[in-house]
């Protein structure tokens, strides 16, 4: 896979197949230990990561949030003006101005 070369660090998570593993991480990346097809469905956020030089692939766990868990977050922080009220999404600058 000529592309997957352009890119340093590869991450895979849960995969469908075995050889889906060697698309993405690396010819063989699986024989050295990096089994994604067989990442449990109970296990959200496991998976390996290749990086360019390192023969051996990495076992990562990222953290898991749910979509219930997102909504609770985006309600619990959303903006609010100096009164405490929240402001429509009119009045809200874009990131580019409020870092300029």
């Amino acid at each position: 896979m000529p592309f997957r070369d352009l890119f340093p660090t590869r991450l895979a998570l849960r995969l469908a197949e075995a050889a889906q593993v060697g698309l993405v991480l690396a010819e063989g990346a699986r024989a050295r230990g990096a089994r994604c097809d067989e990442i449990p469905e109970s296990l959200p956020g496991v998976g390996y990561v290749g990086i360019d030089g390192e023969a051996e692939p990495v076992r990562v766990r990222f953290p898991f949030h749910s979509d219930e868990d997102v909504t609770a977050l985006v309600d619990l922080y959303a903006p609010t003006d100096a009164a405490g009220k929240d402001r429509e999404p009119s009045t809200l600058r874009p990131v580019e101005e409020v870092a300029a």
